[in-house]
């Protein structure tokens, strides 16, 4: 199951590194500077995975529950409550509840292999 979620977050991690560095290369126009500064958003990943290897010892195993259904749950409101009604907002088609279907079916899939 472990392995599911990780290429599901890989997946997910390809249009989100677009989605960064899509308006600093059109406000720039500089290659290497879109994907520096958009590189730049995985420091707080690198922060939170080191803190984590430090602080492991010290935290229970219902405090690391804890703090992944926290995390789960912020992901759910900002999905639900800002990004999926913004974005259908902007479009007069379908192509969001269409795009977070196949999201999810692809989710799906990953997990019968």
């Amino acid at each position: 199951m472990s392995i599911i979620i990780a290429l599901a977050i890989m997946i997910h991690d390809i249009p989100e590194g677009i989605c960064t560095a899509a308006p600093y290369y059109y406000c720039t126009k500089k290659r290497l500077k879109s994907f520096l500064i958009s590189a730049s958003t995985a420091i707080p990943t690198i922060a939170g995975i080191l803190a984590f290897y430090y602080f492991s010892k010290y935290i229970p195993l219902w405090g690391v529950g804890f703090f992944v259904a926290a995390t789960a749950g912020l992901m759910i409101y900002i999905s639900g409550d800002e990004l999926i009604p913004s974005s259908c907002c902007k479009l007069t088609n379908h192509s969001t509840i269409f795009s977070l279907m196949g999201g999810v079916l692809l989710v799906l899939l990953l997990e019968m292999l």
